[in-house]
């Protein structure tokens, strides 16, 4: 059997730690694994084994960004011709994907990665025409699609609504490679505060991005350090950067937090935490939570859309608390820092839960959905 996926990027991101995972493991399933993006470049390509074909469709830089997709079509069809695959898979490229797909009658599934409603909310608060394409675009790209997959049960249900599909779509959780984090969690770090790790230390991985309001999580910690010192690291980069660092220095937070930009390998950072902090709006399935999972770490979270009460058993495998709440924040980060020997039952746990999101799980969850689909 052959796949083609369709990818838009492969920069350091949780949606680009699955699609690697996935490319690499269905190529050792005797599938014939090849993969497109949109440009050749990530450091998330490097993550991607030999067997695995990369090719690129270089996207118009173009005042009319129609004219762009039109030629991301015609490269999809173009790679889907000489590559012949049984089926396509699309992950953040699913309108050409789909459109591509239907013109060849090669069967392609499209993955739902994230909560359809807020991400166009606040990714085009003020490009509305853009927004409307993408709406328009992404029921388009589903109901041409053979199937649509998401990554947990209650976005499925979501998806199923927002996009005013038939049925609702299959689900898939995120998988990940509990050995190989192990591995590479133990890569040595010379950051002042690991070295000298006087303080309690919490750590968060995401994206500077709206969706993960690290906003709301520095006033957490600004709360915190009135009764409890700990220091915090932000691993990951966005374009909010600048503006987060302002927020730091408004809330005196300079010697506590440091913003350390985007890592390939972020699980020594994790591995060294106390506890593991999530403050996310929304989600579609959170890679680090389960990364976090795996590496035992007591974790305090945003019961956010979609996925976490999916992921975490709150008060058991992790704390839960509501989105956008400094103090509730607080609390529960201060109960786990204080209460060492309930951190230690959360982080036994939290090993416990994440075998239910291994690698293995998806990419036979993916393999079976696929032939199926191809009819292999």
């Amino acid at each position: 059997m052959k796949v083609m996926f369709v990818v838009e990027r492969m920069e350091v991101g949780g949606a680009q730690r699955q699609i690697a995972y996935m490319a690499n493991h269905l190529s050792r399933r005797n599938i014939e694994v090849s993969l497109l993006v949109v440009k050749k470049k990530g450091e998330m390509i490097d993550k991607i084994v030999p067997e695995v074909e990369i090719a690129s469709c270089f996207r118009l830089a173009s005042r009319m960004p129609f004219l762009g997709v039109i030629f991301q079509v015609l490269a999809i069809i173009r790679a889907a011709r000489s590559k012949k695959p049984n089926v396509i898979y699309c992950r953040l490229m699913e309108f050409p994907g789909a459109v591509a797909g239907k013109i060849l009658g090669i069967p392609t599934v499209v993955a739902e990665i994230n909560n359809p409603r807020k991400s166009l909310e606040i990714k085009y608060k003020f490009l509305q025409l853009k927004k409307i394409y993408r709406m328009y675009a992404g029921e388009i790209a589903r109901k041409l699609a053979v199937l649509v997959v998401a990554n947990s049960s209650r976005l499925a249900r979501e998806s199923k609504r927002f996009f005013k599909l038939n049925s609702k779509p299959f689900f898939i959780y995120n998988g990940i490679d509990i050995e190989q984090i192990e591995k590479e969690s133990c890569e040595t770090l010379n950051h002042k505060w690991i070295l000298n790790k006087e303080t309690p230390l919490i750590v968060s991985v995401g994206r500077l991005v709206p969706s993960k309001d690290f906003f709301s999580l520095l006033e957490a910690i600004a709360i915190l350090n009135q009764t409890t010192k700990a220091r915090l690291l932000i691993v990951g980069g966005g374009k909010l950067k600048k503006q987060l660092q302002k927020k730091i220095d408004s809330l005196n937070l300079r010697e506590i937090v440091s913003l350390v930009g985007n890592k390939a390998n972020p699980y020594p950072f994790m591995k060294e935490a106390d506890v593991y902090v999530s403050s996310s709006i929304y989600e579609g399935f959170s890679n680090s939570l389960i990364e976090a999972l795996a590496l035992g770490l007591p974790i305090v979270s945003t019961d956010h859309d979609f996925g976490a009460d999916e992921m975490i058993e709150d008060g058991v495998s992790g704390i839960l608390v509501p989105t956008a709440d400094p103090e509730a924040m607080a609390a529960g980060l201060e109960r786990v820092l204080k209460d060492r020997k309930y951190a230690e039952t959360l982080s036994r746990n939290a090993r416990k839960r994440a075998q239910n999101f291994t690698i293995e799980k998806m990419v036979s969850g993916y393999e079976k959905l696929f032939r199926e689909v191809a009819k292999i």
